[in-house]
């Protein structure tokens, strides 16, 4: 996973540099693949305000552009077709090294000298939209370093490399997590305000769960009155830093709730939905459905269908329908927020030989506890993102809350596995940071997995996840002890 490192500091304080975070990672079992500095080349390239566009040449294509960089002026060769008087866009002038590791000359073009360029998103290694000229708000301050006018363009990428049992790491928040532990300090969820409007969604919707061993909760909300356009630039940017390619508004919400807290969303354009009818149970033997890809797949045996009133809309936790998807007239979205049983969805996603961000995360297990929570994020972030109002309560099917088991623990068992001499407390203290609750009985404890931690299921868990805590560089080296016998034994 692709993880930010600035996106990584609204989860928990740290102080340390992105190298120094990484090396506590992967000592603390979480290995980090590679660190890359992002943005750092934009501090030469400066904000500018076009103040003139006139053609040139013959191409049509080809026009100059006079621009304002605030203590001077200079007039460039743009084919951009966006390019317009007003706008405050990204110069690159002479001697800048673009982040594709282009060098920008002064050169001459049907007989002009240009000096420098205006730039687009993907050569500013933003995003990969090269279709014209990065638009920057009105109020953007000409003439100052892109870094200074976008404080998040300059960035860390941690590439982390997560074991199968891990899931819970696949997110920021799961390696804020991490790091917190790690570094013996708290960490915070994003703190938000949901305000909500009439009607109530259960005068909008209809909610059946029929198969409830495969989807043990089912958590839906509603935004109307939404507006579809691309997203901020800040989001489209931390997207693509983060291996997802932005679409539009509320499609990105998605996503940026998926990346935040591991938790896998879909937004249906709820007007498509027939019937206003959401049904999740298995396919019938014969059944095919198109994906948002556009590819229609015969469908495996007892495939997770999410269905409205009619026909299936969405391959649960492994892709949405091409004929619910969100589109340019969509004024309505139901959010699905669900926790689906990780073999199931293992079965269909190799069958079907699709893998996708959902898929990969429903596998190894997310929060059946945090689905409430992340569908609430989700219909904050799309009611600010594309201006609508979220319908007053929700819908969730939650019929046998999923409790994860208590671990009987020895104390004096932790130390002969690990070869420590630890104290009961420093045992306890260890746990607690992880966010294992912690009784004390007797001469023992007894341990409360949190709902992300799917894994930690007996004592030798966690004996690893105390010597983690502890650092495997200060567990003890020592030799197995082997009882010889004597030479004649064998005769």
């Amino acid at each position: 996973m692709l993880v930010s490192f600035k996106w990584l500091k609204e989860f928990v304080d740290i102080e340390q540099s992105p190298e120094e975070i990484a090396e506590l990672l992967t000592m603390g079992g979480i290995e980090i693949e590679s660190v890359t500095w992002v943005g750092k080349e934009l501090a030469s390239v400066v904000t500018a305000r076009v103040e003139e566009v006139a053609p040139h040449g013959d191409s049509g294509k080809l026009r100059t552009a006079r621009i304002n960089l605030g203590k001077l002026e200079c007039t460039v060769l743009c084919g951009a077709p966006n390019v317009a008087a007003g706008q405050i866009t990204a110069y690159a002038g002479p001697g800048v090294t673009l982040p594709s590791g282009l060098i920008i000359e002064e050169k001459v073009i049907q007989g002009f000298s240009s000096p420098g360029m205006l730039c687009s998103e993907k050569e500013l290694g933003l995003t990969d939209d090269a279709a014209g000229i990065l638009v920057l708000p009105d109020d953007t301050p000409i003439g100052v370093p892109l870094t200074q006018a976008l404080p998040f363009v300059e960035d860390c990428i941690l590439e982390t490399s997560v074991t199968p049992n891990r899931g819970d790491c696949l997110s920021i928040l799961g390696t804020a997590r991490e790091v917190a532990a790690l570094l013996r300090k708290p960490w915070r969820l994003p703190e938000f305000t949901l305000a909500e409007g009439d009607p109530p969604i259960q005068e909008r919707l209809t909610l059946e769960v029929p198969a409830a061993e495969d989807c043990p909760r089912y958590v839906a909300r509603m935004v109307q009155d939404i507006r579809i356009a691309p997203s901020e630039l800040a989001t489209r940017v931390r997207l693509t830093r983060s291996g997802v390619r932005p679409i539009s508004n509320v499609v990105d919400v998605t996503n940026i709730v998926l990346l935040e807290c591991g938790q896998p969303l879909h937004a249906f354009d709820y007007d498509l939905l027939e019937g206003h009818k959401i049904v999740v149970r298995r396919c019938e033997p014969g059944d095919t459905f198109t994906t948002l890809d556009g590819v229609e797949r015969k469908l495996p045996p007892n495939a997770l269908m999410i269905r409205d009133g009619a026909r299936p809309v969405a391959l649960a936790g492994v892709m949405g329908g091409l004929n619910s998807e969100i589109n340019d007239g969509t004024t309505r979205t139901l959010i699905e927020s669900a926790c689906f049983e990780p073999f199931g969805v293992r079965r269909t996603s190799k069958a079907l030989g699709l893998s996708t961000e959902a898929s990969f995360r429903f596998e190894r297990g997310v929060d059946p506890v945090g689905s409430l929570w992340a569908a609430n994020r989700c219909a904050y972030l799309t009611a600010k993102a594309a201006g609508g109002v979220v319908l007053r309560g929700y819908l969730d099917a939650y019929p046998t809350p999923i409790v994860r088991r208590t671990i009987g623990v020895r104390p004096t068992k932790i130390n002969e596995i690990l070869g420590t001499d630890l104290k009961t407390s420093a045992i306890r203290d260890f746990l607690l940071f992880l966010g294992i609750g912690v009784e004390e009985q007797g001469e023992g404890l007894v341990c409360h997995p949190p709902s992300w931690r799917w894994d930690l299921e007996r004592e030798v868990d966690i004996a690893e996840e105390t010597a983690r805590m502890l650092g495997f560089d200060n567990i003890p080296i020592t030799l197995p002890r082997i009882d010889s016998l004597p030479d004649d034994s064998r005769h």
